[in-house]
């Protein structure tokens, strides 16, 4: 109706307090030679490390062998982030080195989960994932 708010009603949503964003994790393949995996590990205060597989625990009704994606609260500790080429031989573990340009799967502390966004990138046939 035109009129102001009542003074004072406005302040309470400038005191909000925002939900800080998940942790996203992707895995996207970048030539579909392989079927690969992500394998997630993380700390969510419960001192029970948790795991999730996009091999075997992916939610979707038809999930990917070339890309997963898994989001995990902002609160979470200690992520790690694995990948697996699946063959006739078994999963065998992706180095994730990237060896001429000196660069890892690796980071350390310093980042605030809130500020994660990662897409890891995967290439190479079963032989050199």
């Amino acid at each position: 109706s035109g009129r102001p708010p009542p003074e004072g009603a406005m302040a309470g949503a400038s005191r909000e307090v925002l939900t800080p964003p998940p942790l996203r994790l992707r895995m996207v393949s970048t030539d579909v030679l392989c079927p690969r995996s992500m394998e997630v590990e993380w700390e969510d205060g419960t001192g029970v490390r948790q795991r999730w597989s996009s091999w075997t625990d992916d939610e979707l009704q038809d999930p990917s062998w070339y890309e997963a994606e898994k989001l995990l609260p902002a609160s979470v500790a200690d992520v790690s982030v694995m990948f697996q080429a699946h063959g006739l031989g078994g999963p065998c573990l992706v180095d994730g080195a990237d060896v001429g340009r000196h660069r890892c799967w690796v980071r350390r502390r310093g980042r605030d989960a809130s500020e994660v966004d990662a897409v890891f990138e995967l290439s190479g046939p079963m032989q050199a994932c």
